[in-house]
């Protein structure tokens, strides 16, 4: 693994590793969706501090290079990571869609015991 690539891989680690601690500051990232990034900043870090771990699995693996094998499960975590938001959107629009029709039902009962109120006042 080139020097280049190794510096650039110290780099967005520790970029990432920083943006997420100031985004848990902020309280605008919940620690456990926070917990995935800093890991994976810190995998980075170990990988382009010791490039032989790389190296190992990419000769094993057979990749021509250990910089393929980094970009190849860099973007296989991802995709992974995206179908787990994929489906974590999904579920949380079927709890609004759900929120929003009870919602609905509620806002129409009252309506409709406020119109009953109104025809029969009570003495």
């Amino acid at each position: 693994m080139s020097i280049t690539i190794r510096i650039c891989l110290v780099l967005v680690s520790i970029l990432v590793f920083v943006f997420m601690m100031r985004r848990i500051q902020k309280e605008k990232l919940l620690i456990a969706d926070a917990v995935f990034w800093i890991i994976f900043s810190l995998c980075l870090l170990i990988l382009s501090v010791f490039p032989q771990i790389v190296i190992f699995f990419a000769d094993l693996l057979g990749f021509y290079s250990a910089a393929n094998l980094v970009m190849v499960v860099g973007i296989f975590i991802l995709l992974v990571k995206l179908f787990s938001m994929s489906l974590h959107i999904s579920h949380t629009e079927c709890q609004l869609r759900q929120t929003i029709e009870e919602l609905a039902i509620a806002e129409k009962r009252i309506r409709e015991m406020e119109g009953k109120l109104q025809d029969n006042p009570e003495k």
